[in-house]
């Protein structure tokens, strides 16, 4: 799920900066997507490739299917491509649309922009006023903004109220300023997706999100982990291509 260019020389600045207060302006959600821009915007690189342990429960009390999966992102795209690969399965998002592929061709397509991936990812990337409206687009209230505990650890939360988990909402810990918690209503509003952020990868100057656990109305779902992380390498534009989908030589680790 599930954007990054690293630069040499400032894992120290980085981590100073972990430790400061991101200012008086975080008052509400436009003021935190500028802080979390701004700490991170100049250490996390645009782009990421890795291989993903995907355990998939599907229906209560049947054994979890684990899976792998293959991703790579930049600003705005991101590809998965489920295993085996030969047989070209996956799914792109690209420009606000969300494409199925199977056979290596498209059988469906829907708008659908990745709310995780633009408070993961792109949220160091764009500009934070762009940010700012897709996140108003999707459905968060910036103006709900309150602080709270998650996981021992402070945070800000920015969409709902206090006793509000149905909302569209995201959580930021206060001290390395990154997405811990995001949820969405799906369905019509009839269900409540879930993704919280478990485990982070210190990549010197930045902390990059590792494993993920996915709930849907209460019943995990999903468990993610990335392996093989890559981040800051060239990615070939080519690959978010729908019309030359299936790949011949593999693109990560």
């Amino acid at each position: 799920m599930s954007a990054f260019r690293s630069l040499a020389g400032l894992s120290l600045l980085a981590l100073a900066l972990h430790g400061c207060s991101p200012g008086p302006d975080v008052a509400d959600g436009p003021g935190l997507v500028r802080a979390m821009h701004e700490r991170y915007a100049d250490v996390r690189p645009s782009s990421i490739v890795f291989s993903q342990q995907t355990v998939l429960h599907r229906k209560p009390d049947v054994p979890a299917d684990t899976v792998t999966w293959y991703e790579a992102a930049l600003p705005g795209l991101l590809r998965v491509d489920f295993a085996p690969i030969e047989e070209g399965n996956g799914a792109l998002f690209r420009d606000g649309m969300l494409y199925s592929i199977q056979g290596g061709r498209v059988i469906k397509s829907r708008s659908e922009v990745n709310p995780l991936q633009l408070l993961l990812m792109d949220v160091f990337q764009y500009p934070p006023e762009k940010t700012v409206h897709m996140l108003d687009t999707l459905g968060f209230n910036l103006t709900l903004f309150r602080e709270a505990e998650w996981e021992g650890r402070p945070v800000w939360i920015v969409g709902a109220d206090e006793g509000d988990e149905t909302s569209s909402q995201f959580w930021v810990e206060q001290e390395r300023m990154v997405a811990v918690r995001v949820i969405q209503p799906v369905g019509g509003g009839t269900l409540t997706w879930d993704t919280r952020v478990t485990g982070f990868r210190d990549m010197g100057a930045y902390p990059q999100e590792e494993s993920f656990v996915m709930y849907l109305d209460g019943r995990l779902i999903q468990e993610e982990t990335y392996l093989d992380i890559r981040a800051g390498e060239e990615v070939d534009p080519a690959l978010f291509d729908t019309t030359d989908w299936i790949v011949t030589e593999p693109y990560w680790p």
